[in-house]
């Protein structure tokens, strides 16, 4: 099959400018692999709030459930940091029968760094490089329950001599009591420690719960929505013991264009963040783009593509 031509610039575009968007240093300084980095860009303008998230299948990487009567699609994902470090994520989610099956790629880089010796010698290496691969299963019961279940595979690579290979589970279901309520509980990252040589390295095992609330809009027209949708997430990192809150909003025109923002804490920090973001949808073409406010010098940016086959 052909891709239009709308597809072909999209995908162009797309490509010319995921990776000139700059993401925060310090919140990628202290992550140590994709596990905890992985998050599209709508969901970052919602400020992290997943868990209810329903039929969206970008939003596979924090609730397997949520890919579930999406349809056939593809996303891309990309961002770049000031300190040379990228993040890059391809995924596709395809029915099967009363299944949704997905897959998804997730690539990290820290960027170089120079190594001296005790003799005065020096030598540039790649600081850290991983890869993430993640297979998933959902499947729907009417419209009311998703259920859904993630394996990962994590290949992990440390200043070019550090190997270690771990694999991990999610787990997650979405319900909908009601047209424009829905509630969703996702239990992620479960696996072994990754090994680097005699250093084990935690996985950042969490559980998120979260709900969502909308109501359509009867106005004028002219510039107001015609719907509004509430999210909040709480995230119980569970190697921290302790609590953090996800929560934003999203506004939508006649399904064509949404803005959102969000609020959640700067990780490791007890201080807020706050997040922007828009969605276009260009017949079966998605474009969510966020841009995270954390700082007074800093604009970090996020960009995704999301096609329906």
């Amino acid at each position: 099959m052909n891709a239009s031509r709308p597809t072909v610039i999209a995908v162009a575009v797309f490509a010319a400018t995921a990776f000139a968007f700059p993401v925060d240093p310090a919140r990628s300084a202290d992550t140590q692999n994709p596990l905890d980095l992985v998050e599209p860009a709508r969901i970052q303008a919602l400020g992290g709030a997943a868990a209810a998230l329903d039929r969206d299948p970008t939003a596979v990487w924090l609730n397997p459930a949520a890919p579930c009567g999406s349809g056939r699609t593809v996303t891309l994902g990309g961002q770049r940091g000031f300190i040379d470090d990228q993040t890059w994520l391809v995924s596709g989610a395809a029915p099967a029968g009363p299944l949704t099956l997905g897959a998804g790629i997730a690539y990290y880089d820290s960027g170089s760094v120079m190594l001296r010796a005790t003799d005065g010698g020096a030598r540039r290496v790649s600081g850290q490089r991983d890869v993430l691969a993640l297979a998933n299963a959902g499947v729907s019961f009417g419209d009311a329950v998703r259920v859904g279940a993630s394996a990962k595979l994590l290949r992990s690579d440390l200043l070019d001599q550090f190997h270690a290979t771990t694999v991990a589970g999610d787990a997650g279901v979405v319900v909908r009591p009601a047209q424009d309520l829905a509630a969703g509980v996702s239990l992620l990252n479960v696996g072994r420690r990754v090994r680097y040589e005699d250093q084990r390295v935690p996985l950042p095992a969490a559980l998120r719960a979260g709900g969502s609330a909308g109501t359509p809009i009867e106005g004028e027209g002219g510039l107001s929505p015609d719907r509004l949708a509430a999210f909040v997430d709480a995230v119980w990192l569970i190697r921290e013991h302790r609590v953090e809150w996800r929560g934003g909003v999203e506004a939508g025109w006649t399904e064509t264009l949404a803005a959102r923002a969000g609020v959640s804490p700067a990780r490791g920090e007890s201080t807020w963040h706050a997040a922007l973001g828009v969605g276009v949808l260009f017949g079966k073409l998605r474009i969510d783009y966020a841009i995270q406010l954390s700082g007074p010098s800093t604009l970090p940016q996020v960009l995704s593509l999301t096609m329906r086959m």
